[in-house]
């Protein structure tokens, strides 16, 4: 048997009614206005993995969620508080400081962390939704609570206030000071004031997806990170793929851009 020695990663990525959408310029998705989504988790490892996800940099949008070995699977909400994910957008004044307060908008994290390497034998068991006795298999992706392994060990719940020693990177604050330049600019802005179109992920409608509290030891750094920047289709430039070229004389659709001559009518190109 031949035995596959590539390393596979484990992939999220944002979804519409299970439609998996577009990546420009690496990090951007653009979205309509209320309109609901998905990340789409797969993990290709051997063994579980943790996936961790946080909106607009906002801690209070943090959760966590445990995949299977091979598991795909479509998250439409947040598991602690069972609604959807949805994307609103609205209108501000297009300045240097409303550009400053809107650049974490529509920022999704996604981080995922292998299971923490132990030595000696380690045994747990699930409980699968809906049953009252402890099972090795399960019926859902997982949530639940993670422990680190850091030179304070530290266990945390879901439910609770992260402080900066769990999430540092989440803790960290940034102080915006205008020069002279910069007031003079506002000044300006604030003259002739521009609209820009700006979206934050909210609640949407309620799920019926189901999930079951967990545990999962975790690495301390993760294996895997994914950003995307969800924009408002308002925002989206066009690019050369989304150029459409027909046939002038008999409409056909030109699918190769090699072609010299119409495959229908023969009209050159």
């Amino acid at each position: 048997m031949k035995q596959r020695t590539e390393t596979m990663e484990p992939t999220a990525r944002i979804a519409v009614q299970k439609n998996l959408q577009k990546v420009h310029d690496g990090t951007n998705v653009y979205l309509n206005k209320n309109e609901e989504f998905q990340i789409e988790f797969y993990n290709p490892k051997k063994d579980e993995i943790m996936a961790s996800v946080i909106f607009d940099e906002n801690p209070e949008t943090y959760f966590e969620i445990i995949l299977r070995p091979g598991e795909r699977f479509f998250l439409d909400c947040n598991p602690i508080t069972k609604k959807r994910f949805k994307f609103d957008t609205y209108y501000i004044n297009d300045n240097k400081a409303n550009r400053y307060a809107i650049e974490d908008n529509g920022v999704v994290t996604i981080k995922f962390f292998n299971r923490q390497q132990k030595y000696q034998q380690y045994l747990s068991t699930w409980m699968p939704y809906g049953t009252t006795t402890p099972s090795p298999y399960n019926t859902g992706p997982y949530i639940g609570t993670s422990t680190y392994n850091t030179s304070r060990t530290k266990s945390f719940p879901l439910d609770v206030s992260y402080t900066s020693n769990v999430i540092g990177d989440l803790q960290t604050t940034s102080v915006y000071q205008c020069s002279g330049d910069d007031q003079r600019q506002l000044l300006m802005d604030s003259v002739t004031p521009k609209s820009v179109e700006t979206g934050r992920v909210i609640e949407g409608s309620s799920s019926n997806q189901n999930f079951i509290n967990c545990s999962f030891d975790s690495e301390v750094y993760p294996c895997t990170t994914y950003k995307y920047k969800m924009l408002p289709v308002s925002q989206k430039p066009i690019y050369s793929d989304d150029i459409k070229q027909y046939c002038t004389q008999c409409g056909t659709k030109i699918r190769n851009e090699k072609w010299t001559f119409c495959p229908s009518c023969g009209k050159k190109i």
